[in-house]
This record gives C-alpha cells, sequence and structure tokens, in this order.
C-alpha cells in the first residue's frame, strides 16, 4: 500500500484538505472483530464433568464445553440475547398486567377514569405507573394494607362523596311543573324544524336544549348571561348547581309558571326576538315579542 505523506503547510492550514494530492484518498475504518468473552459453562457448573441417565446413572465429560468448564461467546452473541431477554420480560409483563385488570375490573376503571380527569389524581397516576413498571399492585396480608387496599379505599371515599353531593342535589332541586313541559316542548319543536341550537330568552334567564348525544341527554340547561345554574330533568324537576342562588332560582321557578309570556315579556322590553335575539322591527312582532319566523318554528 503506498504510503501518502501530506506537506506541513497544507496539514497545518487545514488537516482534512487533500486538495494537493494528484490521486484520491479513500479513508476507510477497519472493523473490529467481534469481542470474544469466557464464562462459565452452565450446563456442568464450570466443572466440565456432568451426570446423565435415567437408569443406568453415569458421569462423563460435558458435551457443552468438551470438558473444559467454560464456553466462548462473542459480544454480538451476548447483546442478542440481552434484547430477546428484554422482549421476553416486556410481554411476560404485559400479560401480567391484562391479568390484573380482567381480575380487579373496577379498580382497574377507577385508575383509568382519574388518569383521564382535566386534572388528574396524583395517586392514580402513581398507580397507573406501577401498573405499567410491575403489571400488579401489591397487596397487604389478608387483604389488609397495600396499593390495592388504598385504591379501594379512594374508590368508597368517591362513592360515598358521591352520594352525599346526591342527597345535596335532591334538597335544593325543585319541581317547575307543566312549565318545564312547554319549555322543553318548544326547543324540541324548534330542534325539529331545523334549529340546531335553538335558545328561549326570558329577561336574564335564557334556556336551551342540552346535547343530545351527552350524559344530560333530553335535558334543558338553564343559564342566566354566561353563568350555568344547573338543568331541567324530562320529568319537569330542576336541579340547580350549587353556585345558583335562592334568588336567581325563585326567577327560575317564576318564569317556568308561564314561559310564552316571560318569552313575550322579554321581546316587548328588549325589543329583541326572545328566540333567535335579533331586533324586532314590525310592529306585531314587537307587540308579541317574538318574530313570525320563530313563532312558528317554536310552535308558537
Amino acid at each position: 500500500m503506498t504510503t501518502i505523506i501530506k506537506t506541513l503547510e497544507n496539514a497545518a492550514r487545514d488537516p482534512w484538505d487533500f486538495s494537493d494530492l494528484d490521486e484520491p484518498v479513500l479513508i476507510t475504518r477497519e472493523s473490529k472483530p467481534d469481542e470474544t468473552i469466557k464464562q462459565a459453562c452452565l450446563r456442568c457448573g464450570g466443572s466440565g464433568r456432568v451426570t446423565f441417565g435415567y437408569r443406568n446413572v453415569q458421569t462423563g465429560q460435558c458435551f457443552q464445553c468438551r470438558g473444559t468448564g467454560t464456553v466462548t461467546i462473542t459480544q454480538v452473541k451476548r447483546r442478542e440475547a440481552a434484547r430477546k431477554g428484554a422482549r421476553t420480560r416486556e410481554t411476560n409483563l404485559v400479560a401480567k398486567r391484562l391479568a390484573w385488570k380482567a381480575a380487579h375490573p373496577a379498580e382497574a376503571a377507577w385508575i383509568d377514569a382519574c388518569c383521564r380527569r382535566e386534572r388528574p389524581f396524583d395517586f392514580a397516576l402513581a398507580m397507573s405507573e406501577a401498573l405499567a413498571n410491575y403489571g400488579s399492585l401489591t397487596e397487604g396480608e389478608d387483604g389488609n394494607g397495600g396499593q390495592l387496599a388504598a385504591v379501594r379505599k379512594c374508590m368508597a371515599r368517591d362513592v360515598e362523596r358521591a352520594a352525599q353531593r346526591k342527597a345535596e342535589g335532591d334538597a335544593r332541586a325543585t319541581g317547575l311543573g307543566e312549565g318545564a313541559g312547554k319549555i322543553m316542548e318548544a326547543l324540541q319543536t324548534a330542534s325539529g324544524n331545523g334549529l340546531k341550537r335553538p335558545k328561549l330568552r326570558t329577561g336574564e334567564i335564557t334556556f336551551s336544549l342540552a346535547p343530545a348525544h351527552g350524559k344530560n341527554g333530553g335535558c334543558a340547561y338553564v343559564k342566566a348571561g354566561e353563568q350555568y345554574l344547573g338543568k331541567i330533568e324530562p320529568n319537569g324537576t330542576f336541579r340547580p348547581v350549587r353556585e345558583c342562588s335562592d334568588a336567581m332560582k325563585a326567577v327560575v321557578v317564576e318564569v317556568a309558571r308561564d314561559p310564552l309570556a316571560a318569552a313575550k315579556l322579554h321581546g316587548q322590553q328588549t325589543g329583541s326576538c326572545s328566540c333567535c335575539g335579533r331586533e324586532l322591527t314590525d310592529p306585531n312582532s314587537i307587540a308579541l315579542g317574538i318574530g313570525p319566523i320563530c313563532a312558528g318554528k317554536f310552535g308558537w
């Protein structure tokens, strides 16, 4: 092989500049052979002798290490064995995690639900991480203590709080009588006539249909401006939220006594349609408080 020596001047200028050479230079890197490692034979435990046979037990030379007590393995094989072991462990971990969730569906559902909240529960996040790393949760003796017991304790606390909230909601709830049915009927009629988001404005109170595909499908939302006051259930029960004051609750009850009259009064006082909110210009529409098109769509 021809040895090429660069000039000191060119080397000092740019050690990688080979423009002064007549022939191109091919720079190659010699590949290092796989490093070989010797380790004790697992078959004979490093003794070089093994015992074999069932009825006629004999002792002889180990066929794995050929009696040397050591075996040689390349670094490539060791890395491949390590990767294979990692894949096997991950497969076993996934199977273990799925088996645990199948055996504890309620606990697994609670952890997943808490992790999907807008503000996730830190404890649930820790339990989800434990499942991802170990495939199961720890259990104390006789079911006492451990991560699983802590999860069940939190679940019981949530059930207790939900029951308490329901009791408080039932105490605040009030029936609106026939007026609730008239409000629901008007909104549903408008929806059936092509309005995507029908609303009924009565002074400071606005009624609107809840999305049919949501958990409150069939209900009507009640707002005062942008403040959410509660919902009217299909059975005519008004369930106010905690933020709804007794005064606002009384206004909703008063409007529900005659929603059509309240809608007309809204249009007469504000000069805008109580259904679409647009300005009323026709004298008859101003007197009725509702535009003729909206009156037809709402069935009034």
